[in-house]
């Protein structure tokens, strides 16, 4: 699907919100010495260079991410989220009316929010989780291959339209144990990306919605936890071993 220059336009708005991310009263919270977002850059510059980004896209100039003064993994890491939010105005475009009326059976009142502001809706909760896990006293995320074994689940899920009794009771297993070490209401801001996960998977049988489902498939997760608000990477178990090994051998 190619944008019409009118649709070109009226996600243009969407631009400038997302250049100012996070909001004022939320950036102020992000101490200096934990700024990283998704391990690549400072969360600030990371909505600016979107922001710039999409708005090249839209204005038909050339993408501004090959000559940033950045690491060959973070131009990568940034263009596929560029590619995300592209696909999501896609998606947003064909499933609005079902967003929509899913928001009115949960009691919220949508419409008179145009698709660009849906998509910065979720672009706002999409920042608060940020500065939620950034500023959290406690936080732990999934490790690497709970990650990907989530990530090939959803793919499945979304080609096959189930998951099997065990694997997702294991899920709920791991949500468990990991949900009991985070504040108790961490993530409820997620309203509508809430709705809009369960309108996706309603409408799964659509590219978009398989390509929105495969985005943490080339993802260069790391397991990382946040103590007092500053985030720390978590050495995986063949990286930890590792360490220990070669420790080991040099002290003997």
């Amino acid at each position: 699907m190619e944008f019409t220059k009118a649709e070109k336009q009226e996600l243009r708005e969407t631009v400038t919100f997302l250049k100012e991310l996070p909001p004022d009263n939320l950036r102020s919270q992000v101490s200096p010495e934990n700024i990283k977002h998704q391990n690549i850059i400072d969360i600030r510059e990371f909505w600016q260079i979107l922001g710039k980004a999409l708005d090249a896209y839209f204005s038909d100039m050339p993408n501004p991410i090959p000559n940033l003064d950045i690491s060959q993994s973070d131009k990568e890491s940034i263009q596929s989220w560029v590619d995300h939010y592209l696909n999501l105005s896609i998606l947003i475009f064909k499933t609005e009316h079902l967003i929509q009326q899913e928001a009115t059976n949960r009691g919220y009142d949508l419409s008179h929010l145009k698709r660009s502001d849906l998509i910065k809706q979720i672009a706002f909760e999409h920042s608060c989780f940020n500065d939620e896990t950034a500023n959290a006293k406690y936080y732990e995320s999934l490790n690497k291959r709970q990650n990907e074994e989530r990530t090939r689940e959803v793919i499945k899920f979304f080609k096959e339209g189930e998951i099997n009794v065990t694997t997702k009771n294991k899920f709920l297993k791991e949500d468990k144990q990991i949900s009991r070490l985070r504040p108790k209401n961490f993530g409820q801001e997620l309203y509508l990306t809430s709705i809009c996960v369960k309108v996706f998977k309603q409408e799964r049988h659509l590219p978009e919605a398989k390509k929105w489902a495969e985005f943490g498939k080339n993802c260069d997760f790391k397991k990382s936890c946040v103590v007092d608000g500053v985030i720390k990477e978590i050495p995986g178990r063949g990286q930890d071993k590792q360490k220990r090994k070669q420790t080991n051998s040099s002290g003997s």
